[in-house]
């Protein structure tokens, strides 16, 4: 049982002290790169701060407080380079275009780097939970769902993710009502590439790409970058240069590219006269500062590669809602998920679930399990089954009541002429009655008279 026990501590899950929201290629920049920089920072500073940077070789009769006035003054005042067979030159001018002004401040360039690595992780972490959607704590759901053994407490997790993933889905829902021609286009930017904002739930994609521009932006210009902070020519030339000498059999650096022997001029006033000293001095610090770039050179080449490549990569599985079906219908065979009453698992791909949604389980595959990812796209398909099935039912029970609405109106439109035929057939009959009616009483009136008239007046 110990062993057991051991064996757990020891396993990813438990190792993983970081919820990592992102992928391996970011990870390169923001954290190994970053640590990297740190050691040589720790390196530079503790040999800049404890030992000695540099050593100047002074004339026989300084006292050992001259030299280390020398010294100090020689660090503090920029030095400069001249080749070990070309004269030193006799004007300030011509000394000054080779002088040296890095030295000092090797620590805190490689301090600025380092937080210029870190410039895209920020906006990264800050922004990335605006949408609705907090990735960080999905992939710590996800880890306690592979930690933890009781069946109730996982099903619970499993619950909590896919509930909020299908709440994010729900207010995320394009409303369709838009004039038509807008939504066409949409349409076919949604097929072609995808459609920006929160609300077509492409916030992340976006948000993920511009920081990854930023990675590739930094990596890259920093070898440029360089060349100024430096002063040193075609710093981004450096790494063809030391593998061209290689090839030839020479030393792997020039000299002045990182030079440790420098020359240093300066003035002591004594006895109202001034004396000029030019010294020749050792920069120790230069020995690592050489190493270090070197080794960062090569690193930013590749792991500029390595990005643009990923970042083509990224365009390619998310640019096209084929790519995203294709992910979706890997992870929804893993579980033989039934298609019963809604079988349009293309549909379920590319409109109900979100580019946003795709991104984030692709997150959780990578950092967590792709088993983890295929149970999320499981239970997310049976809600969406159920959300079918529910469609189905209202739209057959509102054309039930719509047809008995019709029927109901038939009906009432057949009462109605029914009886304004009884009326008409009412009017007729009697404007047939009344002229006989007429009739009878004038033949009545004439009757009288008849009976009335003596038979003389005849």
């Amino acid at each position: 049982m110990e062993c057991l026990d051991t064996a757990k501590k020891l396993s990813v899950t438990h190792i993983r002290s970081q919820k990592d929201d992102d992928f391996f290629v970011d990870r390169l920049h923001h954290r190994y790169t970053v640590g990297a920089l740190v050691i040589f920072f720790v390196i530079v500073t503790t040999n800049q701060y404890v030992g000695d940077p540099i050593n100047c070789w002074v004339p026989a009769q300084f006292t050992n407080s001259f030299e280390a006035y020398t010294n100090k003054l020689c660090w503090l005042q920029n030095t400069y380079y001249v080749d070990q067979e070309t004269d030193i030159p006799d004007t300030a001018e011509e000394r000054y275009k080779s002088m040296l002004k890095y030295y000092q401040w090797i620590h805190l360039i490689i301090l600025f780097q380092c937080l210029l690595f870190l410039v895209p992780r920020v906006v990264w972490r800050s922004l990335n939970d605006k949408c609705g959607i907090e990735i960080v704590n999905y992939v710590d759901a996800a880890i306690k769902y592979e930690t933890v053994d009781q069946y109730e407490k996982r099903e619970n997790i499993m619950q909590f993710i896919t509930n909020h993933i299908n709440t994010f889905i729900i207010a995320k829902k394009v409303n369709k009502s838009n004039a038509k021609i807008r939504y066409k286009i949409k349409r076919f930017f949604s097929y072609l590439l995808f459609w920006t904002g929160k609300r077509y739930g492409n916030y992340l994609i976006i948000l993920y790409l511009f920081c990854k521009i930023l990675y590739l932006v930094n990596v890259f210009g920093q070898l440029f970058l360089m060349t100024h902070l430096l002063g040193i020519e075609n710093f981004h030339l450096l790494g063809f240069e030391i593998l061209s000498r290689m090839a030839k059999g020479n030393d792997m650096i020039s000299s002045h590219y990182f030079p440790k022997v420098t020359h240093c001029d300066f003035k002591v006033r004594e006895l109202g006269t001034d004396h000029q000293y030019t010294v020749q001095c050792v920069l120790s610090i230069n020995i690592f500062t050489e190493k270090i770039y070197i080794i960062l050179w090569f690193w930013f080449v590749i792991l500029t590669a390595v990005t643009f490549v990923d970042l083509l990569m990224f365009l390619f599985r998310h640019g096209l809602a084929s790519n995203r079906y294709k992910y979706i219908k890997k992870h929804f065979r893993v579980f033989s998920a039934t298609t019963d009453d809604c079988n349009d698992l293309h549909k379920f791909a590319t409109k109900q679930l979100k580019p946003d949604v795709v991104f984030v389980l692709q997150i959780l595959a990578t950092n967590v399990s792709s088993l983890v990812t295929s149970r999320i796209v499981d239970e997310l398909w049976s809600k969406y089954c159920v959300e079918v099935r529910e469609k189905r039912k209202q739209r057959e029970l509102e054309k039930l009541l719509k047809k008995n609405s019709q029927q109901e109106d038939d009906y009432a439109a057949s009462d109605t002429d029914q009886d304004l035929t009884n009326n008409n057939n009412d009017i007729d009959i009697n404007l047939d009655i009344e002229p006989n009616n007429q009739s009878i009483n004038g033949m009545n009136r004439i009757k009288n008279l008849v009976n009335r008239t003596p038979i003389s007046q005849v």
